[in-house]
């Protein structure tokens, strides 16, 4: 009602002002009507135009006056008609959503209660039997409910109506329903909303672009704490975040190292490192088969939780400094060989550079030496020596590429620093697949 009051004030305000511009324009006429007499004459006749001026003007403010508020008062009638019509619908009732009935003297007392009612968003008056019927929606939110009834005039809320959702007793059961009854200007925000109809609203999040429940920012998701979820309309993916994996409702760790935890990063480079060797890395998970620091220095208690188990990854440690190698065949004990691998690779993930992040690929045979009297070793000529303590270890670059700063068959500190060294902690790992 307010902004039909303001567009009649507008309309007027044009009428007022066009009024003044055609009142202005016979002064000036008049002045230009004056004849060039003498001085005195001028003065004379200028005196009595003034007069006349004044007169006109009165007469014409008056007129202007009465002629603004009576034209002002016809047009917010008119608007105020309008308004009423958009409101009071003859004719036409809202069907399926009466959640109160009552019997009235005058159709005002329906516009009280409806204003009471927190719940209530329009209602339909029944003329015959002097009845309200209070609806918990408009004609807005549901336009299919919406039907001819020649008994009922439908009538909307006027006054402090609750936007649909926006308090738990007037749920709504979709967004698209908000956005249909409030209009497009409704924002993305937390609405109650109940889609089962289950008489238990809960607040979520709608994302008012897809018309749809945001699940995953509404905390209504089934992802698991380590996965990212991914809203669609009418429901919503789990992918599990990197370093983690399975199906998204359930993660878990890629490869759950000790020695890794003492950088977050170290676990993606080598998964980085493992993604063009292995076909399906994302949905494989590493099993620890042998600790050093838990399991002891022993190499019969390697072989014996590490072999035959096909692809692993063995990470070592000396200080801060961290790195290991991959290979897709199994280690055994009997007899002491030297196999294979194309797919073998060392890695480095802090050395004598900081967190430089690299790996080495194999460029000849004899990937591995494989022997029960001995812990992992790596290349033909030992690109990778590990020993059980107190003795020492080495790296002697041959079967696999050579590290900066490193030659052919000669001890290489880049790895630690130092050409022999002492392992402060050792873990292996085997491939476990999802599923």
């Amino acid at each position: 009602m307010s902004g039909s009051i303001e567009q009649a004030a507008k309309l007027h305000s044009r009428r007022i002002n066009f009024a003044h511009k055609k009142l202005r324009a016979k002064v000036v006429l008049l002045k230009s009507t004056q004849p060039e007499a003498g001085k005195a004459k001028r003065i004379e006749k200028r005196s009595a135009h003034t007069r006349l001026v004044k007169q006109l003007s009165n007469k014409m403010s008056w007129t202007v006056t009465w002629f603004f508020v009576v034209g002002f008062l016809i047009d917010v009638a008119f608007v105020d008609a309008q308004c009423k019509q958009e409101r009071n619908i003859a004719g036409m009732a809202l069907r399926g959503f009466v959640f109160k009935k009552f019997s009235v003297s005058a159709i005002h007392e329906c516009d009280i209660s409806c204003e009471r009612e927190i719940r209530c968003q329009s209602y339909n008056y029944v003329v015959g039997e002097k009845s309200c019927e209070l609806n918990n929606r408009t004609k807005e939110a549901k336009p299919e409910n919406f039907q001819p009834d020649l008994a009922r005039f439908y009538h909307i809320r006027f006054f402090d109506r609750a936007p649909l959702g926006s308090v738990p007793e007037i749920p709504a059961e979709s967004c698209r329903e908000i956005k249909m009854s409030e209009g497009k200007a409704v924002i993305s925000s937390k609405y109650w909303l109940d889609p089962n109809r289950s008489g238990k609203a809960a607040l979520l999040y709608c994302d008012m672009e897809m018309e749809d429940i945001d699940e995953c920012v509404s905390g209504t998701h089934e992802c698991d704490v380590n996965a990212q979820c991914i809203n669609t309309v009418g429901s919503y993916n789990c992918t599990c975040k990197n370093v983690y994996s399975g199906d998204g409702r359930s993660c878990s760790a890629y490869i759950d190292s000790v020695i890794l935890t003492a950088s977050s990063s170290f676990v993606h480079d080598l998964q980085q490192f493992l993604e063009p060797v292995i076909s399906d890395n994302k949905t494989s998970n590493w099993t620890r088969c042998y600790h050093a620091l838990s399991h002891g220095w022993n190499t019969t208690q390697f072989h014996s939780r590490c072999d035959n188990k096909g692809p692993t990854v063995t990470i070592a440690q000396v200080g801060e400094y961290v790195f290991g190698a991959y290979i897709s065949v199994s280690w055994t004990s009997y007899p002491c060989v030297r196999r294979e691998d194309r797919k073998a690779f060392l890695f480095s993930l802090y050395n004598i550079n900081g967190h430089h992040p690299v790996n080495f690929t194999v460029k000849y045979n004899n990937a591995i030496y494989s022997c029960h009297q001995q812990l992992p070793i790596f290349g033909y000529a030992a690109d990778l020596f590990f020993k059980p303590l107190p003795l020492t270890s080495f790296a002697k670059p041959d079967t696999y590429q050579v590290p900066p700063g490193c030659f052919e068959e000669q001890k290489c500190n880049f790895y630690t620093g130092t050409i022999d060294f002492h392992l402060t902690d050792m873990e292996v790992f085997s491939r476990t697949k999802e599923g």
